[in-house]
């Protein structure tokens, strides 16, 4: 074996985690698909598609940065920088970015931030500006925020509008209305929004607006296909619900499993855009197995499971989805075996299910 061959069975061998971890799945500004893992002694490990091969690097070793405390989180930035953010140390927020190589930040100690608990969310606002979203130690909701041409600063979200406090991650996302928002599940199990109107900061208990079923996890935001606002949640009895906003209109609610005739889900769900214009919400039911509530363009909400139609393993994790430079519609969990897994939609063909871990040691 040569030892660049060694160094790639090792990388393979530092995913086997104490426990499963998360990844997470993007399409980068240079056209590689990329998906980021923690391992077992939190290094930050890419699986990347570059042309029609998957390989594996140690960003972590590449870059220089302390262990990760988190799962990590990768987004396109405004600025068309590549980048991820994890916690680290005492609950500070890095960023690994690329520029020519990997490099560290530490965006904490750059804005005097408080710490973070959990995991950050990360995305492009509408208005150019790149921001790192988090829940702090005392359940406030804070922004690391970088406008073109400054640096980079915090802002205390949930100070700002006195909003209530959070008991779970935040997510964030660019309305298709051109609104900045994060949502998140209250203290009091009721889903909030902070929204970026006007110039100003907001907030809305959407569950209120609604009289939507309390939430038992963590919500997921994202824009549908057809304009329409989507947060998605689970609610007792792993139902799953959605709070969705029609334009020129108010917010309301659906419970899709019942809809969907869908099973119950163990995990928290997570929702986006196909690249085949398909709105979906994917989750972890039983067994293992993730399933897909879809809804395509003219029809009604269906429910799929997807690992029984692939021949896919167990997962051992929430699945995270995401639509791929190559319009292949992408979702990603970790096995049992502690490796990552990929469910993948090419046009045209059915879904596939494909070990990333080993594909990418065994080229």
């Amino acid at each position: 074996m040569s030892r660049a061959m060694a160094m790639v069975f090792a990388l393979v061998a530092s995913l086997d985690m104490a426990a499963a971890q998360v990844p997470s799945g993007y399409a980068r500004s240079d056209g590689v698909n990329s998906v980021v893992v923690r391992g077992k002694r939190g290094n930050v490990i890419e699986h990347y598609l570059d042309g029609d091969r998957w390989r594996l690097a140690d960003l972590s070793a590449i870059a220089t940065a302390p262990p990760a405390a988190s799962d990590p989180v990768g987004y396109r930035r405004s600025d068309g920088v590549n980048a991820l953010n994890v916690v680290v140390g005492r609950g500070e927020i890095a960023e690994l970015y690329l520029d020519e190589t990997w490099r560290y930040a530490n965006l904490s100690q750059l804005t005097g931030a408080p710490p973070a608990v959990g995991k950050p969310s990360s995305y492009a606002r509408t208005d150019q500006v790149n921001s790192v979203t988090y829940r702090g130690k005392n359940g406030h909701i804070h922004e690391l925020y970088l406008t073109p041409g400054a640096s980079w600063q915090v802002a205390d979200l949930t100070a700002i509008v006195s909003a209530p406090l959070a008991a779970s991650d935040p997510s964030a996302y660019g309305r298709a209305d051109g609104v900045n928002a994060i949502v998140y599940r209250g203290s009091d199990d009721h889903i909030h929004e902070l929204y970026l109107a006007e110039g100003s900061w907001q907030v809305a208990d959407l569950t209120a607006l609604t009289g939507a079923p309390l939430a038992a996890g963590r919500p997921s935001a994202y824009a549908r296909s057809d304009k329409v606002n989507a947060i998605v949640y689970r609610a007792a009895g792993g139902r799953i619900v959605e709070l969705y906003l029609n334009p020129g209109s108010s917010w309301q609610m659906a419970d899709l499993s019942a809809i969907a005739n869908a099973s119950a889900a163990a995990g928290d769900p997570w929702g986006y855009a196909r690249s085949d214009g398909v709105n979906a919400v994917v989750y972890r039911a039983a067994k293992g197995h993730i399933h897909e509530l879809y809804l395509s363009p003219g029809a009604s909400w269906q429910v799929a499971d997807l690992s029984a139609i692939a021949g896919a393993p167990p997962s051992a994790s929430d699945p995270a989805p995401y639509a791929r430079s190559d319009r292949v519609n992408s979702i990603v969990f970790s096995g049992k075996n502690r490796h990552v897994y990929e469910l993948y939609l090419t046009p045209g063909d059915s879904w596939r299910a494909a070990d990333l871990s080993l594909v990418a040691a065994a080229k």
